[in-house]
């Protein structure tokens, strides 16, 4: 039996991605990853096996531990299956990158990467028992919209370290611990964000 595996909010959820959603990922990633797209079919179905495989190394139990590193790929649906996006970002025995997500144009601004982003941060925290998160933002305000930079903002306050990526601008990396990510999500500002349904299945081969 594959690894399969979903994480579940109010109006999203993320899993394992299938060959159909390729086209639409890639439409996503178009303007948003850094490091390029998806031009064509045949790089679309190499980049589908090629995910899929590091999913099924990295998930092959619940438990992971400091020996466990990889990429993990995800597709972004509403909860009526409608693909609207792509997450992907790397373990690193109990720390985890957060390297890119990215919804398709016509989704971006209607308030799902606010609840995205609680998602993930549930599933790294409370699912994969991460230590420490990290996220990669870009330092220009007119490559990312402002709610987006706003929801980050709000919760990497800090900055690690800034980078220079050929041809793509300037980029932030900033971390937070379990701690802080706790402390967020009491804080009283934070209520609606916290009172979020998460759920999480999970089936090992």
């Amino acid at each position: 039996m594959p690894v399969t595996i979903k994480a579940i909010s109010n109006n999203l959820y993320f899993r394992f991605l299938a060959e159909s959603d390729m086209a639409i990922i890639s439409t996503a990633m178009t303007g948003v990853d850094p490091f390029g797209v998806l031009p064509d079919e045949q790089v679309q179905k190499a980049f589908y096996y090629s995910a899929n495989r590091q999913n099924e190394t990295m998930f092959h139990s619940r438990t992971l531990t400091d020996d466990d590193k990889g990429r993990v790929n995800f597709t972004i649906c509403k909860n009526d299956d409608t693909v609207i996006g792509y997450w992907i970002g790397k373990y690193l025995g109990k720390r985890f990158n957060q390297l890119m997500s990215a919804l398709i144009p016509s989704e971006r601004g209607n308030g799902f990467y606010r609840e995205l982003s609680v998602l993930k941060h549930r599933f790294i925290f409370d699912s994969l028992q991460a230590e420490t998160a990290s996220i990669v933002i870009p330092t220009s305000s007119g490559t990312i919209e402002t709610p987006v930079r706003t929801s980050l903002d709000s919760l990497y306050s800090s900055t690690e370290v800034t980078q220079e990526i050929a041809n793509k601008g300037e980029y932030r990396r900033s971390v937070i611990s379990a701690d802080d990510w706790t402390a967020w999500l009491n804080d009283t500002d934070n209520a609606t964000q916290k009172a979020r349904s998460y759920s999480i299945e999970w089936s090992s081969g």
